[in-house]
């Protein structure tokens, strides 16, 4: 998209900056402020997993509809297959409904591999995945439902792609924002994703200035730690130093 809005900026220039800023957040927040705006059913099923627990995906939906292929039919020249992955546009995640077919695999290496030459952030299928060795070396996010070694030329097609589509009951219209993490996978609707992501952002800065009890302010311990290997060797400190000095006696602290 290169339409220009506001101060010169395209619709592209904006998908970019609310990726970035979403891509910094994960989903047990933003789904807090989904739940307190009123959408209570964003969340894809809970079997959609990322390929490695590392892997996650932030961006506009680029969504592709497909079906099992009838008995008999000849298979697919792949035509349907080079178009959808043509209109791929930079900075999309694809989000892949195979509809009844759950059986074979509807992505790839291949796939993955032309995604990210197309400049795809990632791919989310609610259906198969193969060539998952080759894929965790490229690097390329797939989140998926199964795996399976099965080609999807003689079961499987593509129907639409670009298109609203729905999966497990959630509404995925064409560039609604999708943010996926170890947790699950969530839909944020177009209209309020900058609000989403504004309001999500204001938590965590709060969050991050709040000072927990037993690590800061009176009787604590000073900044929180890095993590519980820090905090218990100042805690350990902390108890010896009281236990050292009976004048001023042994007052336990709370372990936060």
């Amino acid at each position: 998209m290169s339409r220009r809005g506001e101060r010169g900026r395209t619709m592209a220039d904006d998908e970019a900056d609310l990726t970035r800023r979403l891509a910094a957040l994960y989903t047990g927040a933003v789904a807090d402020i989904l739940d307190e705006m009123g959408c209570r059913n964003q969340c894809l099923p809970a079997e959609i997993r990322p390929l490695d627990p590392r892997m996650k995906v932030a961006g506009p939906i680029y969504p592709v509809r497909g079906r099992a292929k009838p008995p008999g039919d000849r298979p697919d020249p792949r035509y349907r297959q080079m178009d959808m992955l043509d209109a791929i546009y930079p900075g999309s995640v694809v989000v892949i409904d195979p509809g009844e077919e759950t059986r074979a695999a509807h992505w790839g290496e291949l796939m993955s591999n032309t995604a990210r030459q197309k400049g795809a952030r990632g791919c989310i299928v609610n259906g198969g995945l193969r060539d998952s060795a080759q894929i965790l070396e490229i690097g390329f996010p797939v989140f998926r439902r199964f795996h399976s070694p099965l080609t999807a030329v003689h079961r499987f097609e593509i129907t639409d792609f670009g298109q609203p589509i729905a999966i497990g009951g959630v509404a995925v219209m064409p560039r609604d924002y999708v943010l996926g993490d170890i947790d699950g996978v969530l839909v944020i609707p177009r209209a309020i994703a900058a609000d989403v992501v504004a309001t999500a952002e204001a938590v965590r800065e709060k969050e991050a200035k709040a000072v927990m009890p037993g690590f800061g302010g009176p009787g604590g311990f000073g900044p929180q730690p890095p993590d519980l290997k820090t905090f218990a060797e100042r805690r350990t400190a902390a108890v010896a130093a009281q236990l050292a000095d009976p004048s001023k006696g042994y007052v336990p602290q709370p372990l936060q």
